[in-house]
């Protein structure tokens, strides 16, 4: 159940009186009406779009600017964010986007083959490492998929965009803390080495797969990049661990994320779960 325009004016927001500072938001995918709605939302109210390099200087007090800020990331490497850079052009934001490398080959997710088996992969998440390899390699040869990944060459083209930061999302998008210690070593360094070969650039920023993390997984991401993001729920904060970046997830249901961008959502979601709603 969607909460209707009429209860929150969202539009005419600027009458509350608390308005984040700063606000660090993440996609996976979302089609260009969506994402510009958003957009204009937050040019509406006054903010200003960094890069993750402008969000380090913020972090670190080198960034001059005393209005709102938000940063905009998206996850995983779907080749359907190279619909949004005309909107990036034209509103300058920059993005950042979390590539998963070993889609680049194979074209596609582990979740995709789960989800064309059986609609739901949240139970995937909890299998132990080879256990969870096992099945989704069977499941690959029963499943032929249209590819959603970037191409190595759609990857090369979308990182020329000035607006574009190409980032680390590991090899194969697993759960970190399920993998063995050469693994997570593997899924770290290798993602980091490839898309530097592939895009002669240095890779230094890195999200964590599901925001799925121990203090293992935050030590490595601290060996091999500047910081690294997760999916914890918050607005950032100075005092942030870097390895440790909050970020808050949207979709492309405009009154929800503006419910999540005040943190409203989950109390709300909480209430309708309470009354069966």
């Amino acid at each position: 159940m969607l909460l209707k325009k009429e209860l929150f004016d969202f539009e005419d927001i600027n009458k509350m009186k608390f308005f984040p500072g700063i606000i660090n938001i993440y996609f996976h995918e979302l089609s260009e009406e969506n994402f510009e709605r958003i957009i204009r939302w937050f040019v509406k109210h006054k903010y200003r779009f960094i890069s993750t390099k402008e969000l380090l200087d913020w972090y670190s007090c080198d960034l001059n600017y005393k209005g709102r800020l938000c940063h905009i990331s998206f996850d995983d490497g779907k080749r359907s964010n190279r619909n949004l850079l005309k909107l990036c052009d034209m509103y300058d934001v920059p993005i950042t986007v979390f590539v998963t490398t070993s889609a680049l080959h194979s074209g596609n997710f582990w979740w995709e083959y789960v989800k064309a088996q059986y609609g739901d992969f949240e139970k995937f998440k909890s299998f132990d490492y080879d256990i969870f390899n096992g099945k989704i390699e069977s499941l690959k040869k029963k499943h032929t998929i249209n590819r959603s990944s970037f191409t190595i060459d759609e990857l090369c083209e979308f990182a020329k965009n000035p607006h574009v930061t190409i980032a680390s999302h590991t090899v194969n998008h697993p759960i970190l803390p399920k993998v063995p210690n050469d693994v997570l070593e593997h899924e770290m360094i290798d993602s980091k080495e490839e898309l530097e070969d592939i895009l002669g650039d240095k890779i230094e920023y890195f999200s964590y797969p599901n925001g799925s993390l121990g203090e293992r997984e935050i030590k490595a991401a601290r060996n091999y990049y500047k910081c690294a993001f997760t999916t914890k729920q918050k607005y950032p904060s100075q005092t942030d661990d870097i390895m440790l970046i909050p970020r808050i997830a949207l979709t492309g249901q405009y009154y929800r994320n503006l419910l999540k961008i005040f943190k409203i959502w989950q109390p709300i979601k909480k209430l309708f779960r309470f009354f069966n709603l």
